[in-house]
């Protein structure tokens, strides 16, 4: 799972930062992503304008099967997490993905939906 090996190598970093350097990266991290929402925002609009109207039935480049993640459910998603992660791995998971959602707030952004561990 070359995806959940890159997070926890991120994971891990993130953990042995100082305060001071948790909220440089978190910022690093928001603002790519936020740069991402906002190069994808027009592939979204279209994709959803053509589902609206009848042109395509597609969920997006997973061959229409509405299943990101591979063809993996959301239930297998986390499932395959569980069994390839210890729970001290999903702790610095939560522990990130709450700092974030923090951060977002402190720079007066919306939250977003992330992942429970």
């Amino acid at each position: 799972m070359p995806f959940m090996q890159q997070m926890q190598s991120e994971m891990e970093k993130f953990s042995a930062l100082k305060a001071a350097d948790r909220k440089k990266y978190l910022d690093k991290r928001i603002d790519e992503m936020e740069g991402w929402r906002k190069l994808m925002q027009p592939v979204a609009a279209l994709a959803s304008a053509a589902r609206g109207s009848g042109g395509g039935g597609g969920g997006g480049g997973n061959g229409g099967q509405g299943r990101p993640f591979g063809g993996m459910s959301r239930d297998e998603m986390r499932r395959a997490i569980l069994d390839n992660t210890s729970p001290t791995q999903r702790a610095q998971m939560s522990e990130f993905f709450r700092e974030f959602q923090i951060r977002r707030n402190e720079r007066g952004m919306e939250p977003l939906p992330m992942p429970r561990f």
